[in-house]
């Protein structure tokens, strides 16, 4: 695969990689450009250091995604990373001449 033109930065709990088959998975990420750290505790004692990733992958996160459902984690972070850009609202049209009375005898 080629490499991604929006990449992601990703922080996967160990647990949800347990075949070899997962780690491929997080190797061809990688090799699509994007970040993937695995989670230690003394990341955790840092929350500030969170705010980095776009995508945590965890048992108990929030919004819990495990690897089979990864594309969908994708797909809603760089609905939230890389915005859509907004309509240019159009310019008000001009309102028609009136005829006056005289014209319209």
């Amino acid at each position: 695969m080629g490499k991604s033109p929006k990449p992601l930065s990703f922080l996967i709990h160990p647990s949800l990689v347990q075949t070899d088959e997962d780690r491929q998975q997080l190797a061809d990420l990688e090799g699509q450009g994007h970040t993937v750290n695995q989670m230690d505790t003394e990341l955790f004692r840092n929350v500030i250091g969170l705010s980095q990733y776009d995508i945590i992958l965890s048992p108990n996160a929030w919004r819990a995604f495990d690897l089979r459902h990864l594309d969908l984690a994708m797909k809603s972070a760089r609905a939230v990373k890389f915005p859509l850009n907004p309509k240019v609202p159009k310019k008000p049209r001009k309102p028609r001449k009136k005829k006056s009375d005289a014209e319209n005898n």
